[in-house]
């Protein structure tokens, strides 16, 4: 069951939960403000990056923006990254493996790792993930497995992890995709074109995974579906479960009550885990007939049944980055496309939402009553620009205050003048949002991985438009931003 309850013993005493001195952000009309698209040089005042050129693979660079990062406990930088395969004829064949890399922060270069490709496959994952455990064991989840047919020809179609140890990558079976409805089984469909993973405190992986459950059908691309998948580090490499027990669907179809509702997710979404280590899943959704849409969080009931919460409907949201504040408090950064009940020009903007614990105390005889329950609530980060990147530009930390930090890109203003800016935010405990320029101009931030350490530190890693490679960015130099190549 999800877990986010401030759990008090006492019968007689109700308390309603702190909250911050402000509301999340403003209304549209609150938010509008003048943007100057050249602001200048950096102040002396200003909080400075420093810039590190840390990856350009060969042939023609990185030629799409997808990247993972994860920070360990020694300061390390581990990132797996898409190019095209060394064993690839010519850059169009379509073939591309996924590249591990170690950077350490205290010497600030590479240090020695595994140069083979953890995977060559015919087709890069638009979404992949990667987490750490306790031990800094790595884990990595993409689209591969078996190849089923699709349009001719054929591509992967599971959703898989592999696991690093220090010494090699250990592939294993995330999920086939299986869907039991009323005229059979579907054995057919695409399991992982958009994962993401988490790992619990007892290095259980949580995975979740888009997908498309009669494959190439164009009924099945247009509606796939959202699904969820755990496995104990002893199910492995031998999962004793049937398919129908490891694949729990949370949004989606109703084929399998033989029932006609569709719907289109699984693309924006992100998974993180409650501090009792159960997962919450926030995405986009939309109905086939456009009337229920918006922005979701799914969560297990005490039954293992997946709860839907909606965290703010009638808007097409296009970028979801969520995480668990050590109070409990629950935070989504989100990308709108549009809002259908809203007024004014809010296109493509950056929004906040908050969701804080719900208030129980507990009877003499221990049982549980509510007497506060919260509710999301929503505010605007940045209005007036638009932002956005390519799949998955917003990432989020908390960061030493224990707040979120946030790291997007400015594409241009709504007066069509470029910015092309990555930038940070911050959240302060007013509720007010500090934002920082982190590279300006130069069309960096289309992609972006923002990581903290023990110790508060933030890095960016960021994808660079104009030369396909991976760049990192330390907050706090005393200094100019310095590229290194």
């Amino acid at each position: 069951m999800i877990n986010f309850k401030i759990v008090l013993r006492s019968v007689f005493i109700v308390l309603v939960p702190l909250i911050l001195t402000a509301c999340l952000g403003n209304t549209a009309e609150d938010k509008k403000e003048d943007v100057n698209p050249n602001p200048g040089e950096l102040t002396d005042n200003e909080t400075y990056w420093e810039e590190f050129k840390l990856i350009e693979p060969k042939r023609n660079g990185l030629m799409n923006p997808y990247f993972e990062a994860v920070i360990d406990s020694d300061k390390n930088i581990h990132i797996v990254y898409y190019s095209v395969s060394e064993k690839a004829e010519n850059i169009s064949d379509g073939l591309y493996d996924l590249n591990y890399a170690i950077w350490n922060t205290t010497t600030q270069e590479f240090a020695p790792h595994p140069t083979a490709p953890i995977i060559s496959t015919q087709t890069y994952t638009e979404r992949m993930a990667l987490a750490i455990d306790g031990q800094n064991q790595l884990y990595v989840s993409y689209r591969g497995g078996k190849n089923r047919a699709c349009r001719g020809g054929t591509v992967p179609s599971d959703a898989m992890f592999s696991v690093f140890d220090g010494t090699q990558w250990t592939e294993y079976t995330g999920a086939i995709g299986y869907v039991e409805r009323a005229g059979g089984v579907l054995l057919d469909g695409y399991a992982g074109p958009h994962t993401d993973l988490v790992v619990d405190g007892e290095d259980n992986v949580h995975m979740i995974y888009q997908f498309l459950y009669e494959g190439c059908d164009a009924t099945s691309a247009a509606y796939p579906d959202l699904f969820y998948a755990s496995k104990m580090p002893s199910q492995f490499a031998n999962d004793n479960r049937s398919d129908a027990e490891i694949e729990e669907q949370v949004s989606g179809n109703d084929a399998d009550n033989g029932g006609t509702f569709q719907n289109y997710t699984g693309e924006v979404s992100n998974i993180i885990l409650d501090a009792d280590g159960n997962p919450l899943v926030f995405y986009y959704s939309e109905d086939s007939t456009r009337s229920n849409y918006g922005l979701f969080m799914g969560y297990r009931d005490d039954e293992n049944n997946w709860i839907t919460e909606a965290i703010r409907k009638n808007c097409k949201v296009v970028d979801i980055s969520a995480g668990l504040a050590p109070n409990g408090d629950i935070h989504v950064a989100y990308v709108i496309d549009v809002c259908n009940d809203e007024t004014g020009d809010s296109k493509f903007s950056l929004r906040h939402a908050r969701k804080q614990p719900s208030v129980v105390v507990e009877t003499e005889g221990g049982d549980p009553i509510v007497v506060f329950e919260t509710e999301w609530e929503n505010g605007y980060v940045v209005d007036d620009i638009y932002v956005g990147g390519t799949g998955r530009h917003l990432s989020m930390v908390m960061n030493k205050n224990g707040l979120p930090q946030i790291a997007y890109f400015e594409l241009q203003t709504y007066d069509d003048k470029d910015l092309k800016n990555l930038k940070s935010i911050e959240v302060t405990i007013d509720g007010r949002y500090l934002k920082d320029d982190i590279a300006r101009w130069n069309d960096i931030g289309r992609y972006n991985k923002m990581l903290t350490d023990q110790d508060g530190e933030i890095y960016v890693l960021s994808y660079d438009s104009e030369s396909h490679s991976i760049h990192l960015f330390v907050e706090g130099v005393n200094g100019r931003l310095v590229s290194e190549d």
